[in-house]
């Protein structure tokens, strides 16, 4: 199956992020948190947690594995970058301010994220741009998670 994205905006100055402070600018396409993905995550940090591999008892519990907390916010920048380039700005990951965990992410589930400019705080030449991401499950009326992202522009 081919999936076409949409177009990229690609962002050439930091002025752009002041006129949408307030605005959400992009909701990415599903991205699946499937079995292997979620182990070979937890691979990658060492968490032998069972609710990541014992998929018997997560069958029972869970309908399946679910993902570690951190896998979500590990994956904002690939769900940013589905919608945005940088032209002629540089930028670098500053942080997260909080990440909330709101219901368990299993496998096979289909995450959305949603990015809102919360804030744009300038100093000096540079500009830190606070993100207030949801991430929603595409089968879910609620919210999975929400956190606060930080990127910093020049």
């Amino acid at each position: 199956m081919t999936t076409i994205m949409p177009e990229k905006t690609i962002i050439n100055d930091i002025q752009w992020f002041m006129e949408r402070e307030g605005e959400v600018i992009a909701t990415s396409e599903p991205f699946e948190i499937d079995r292997d993905r979620i182990q070979s995550f937890c691979t990658a940090i060492d968490n032998r947690e069972w609710v990541h591999w014992d998929e018997d008892r997560c069958n029972e519990q869970f309908g399946g594995v679910i993902s570690p907390l951190f896998m979500l916010p590990a994956l904002f920048p690939t769900l940013f970058f589905q919608s945005f380039e940088y032209g002629s700005i540089n930028a670098l990951f500053y942080g997260a301010d909080r990440f909330r965990l709101l219901a368990p992410i299993v496998a096979g589930v289909m995450v959305t994220a949603t990015t809102r400019i919360a804030e744009v705080v300038r100093k000096d030449k540079a500009i830190t741009v606070r993100y207030d991401v949801t991430f929603n499950a595409v089968s879910q009326d609620e919210p999975v998670a929400v956190g606060a992202f930080l990127i910093r522009y020049w």
